[in-house]
C-alpha cells in the first residue's frame, strides 16, 4: 500500500469518528444549553477561521485558530457560541 493509500485512509477514518461523536453529544449539549460541536465548527468556519483545534471547557469552548490574515489565535468561546476573548497564539 503506497503512503497516499494510507493517508486517505486514517483521513476518513478520522472524519467518520469526529462526525460519529459530534451526532452523539448534540442531544446533550442542547439539553445544558449549550451550542453542539458541528454548529459551532460551521458558524467558525463561515467567520473565515481555519480550526487547528477545538476543546470543550466546563465554561464553554477554546479554539485554536487561524484567521483570514493567517494569524494563529485562541478563541475563548462562551456556551452559545460566541466569542467572549481572543488573543495571539504565540
Amino acid at each position: 500500500m503506497t503512503m497516499n493509500k494510507i493517508r486517505m485512509i486514517a483521513l476518513a477514518a478520522a472524519t467518520a469518528t469526529i462526525g460519529l461523536a459530534g451526532f452523539s453529544s448534540s442531544s446533550f449539549a442542547a439539553e445544558n444549553g449549550r451550542i453542539s460541536w458541528s454548529a459551532l465548527t460551521t458558524k467558525l468556519e463561515q467567520s473565515g477561521f481555519k480550526i487547528h483545534e477545538l476543546d470543550e471547557k466546563h465554561e464553554g469552548w477554546k479554539a485554536e485558530v487561524t484567521d483570514k490574515n493567517n494569524q494563529r489565535l485562541k478563541l475563548y468561546i462562551d456556551r452559545q457560541g460566541n466569542i467572549t476573548r481572543q488573543k495571539v497564539d504565540d
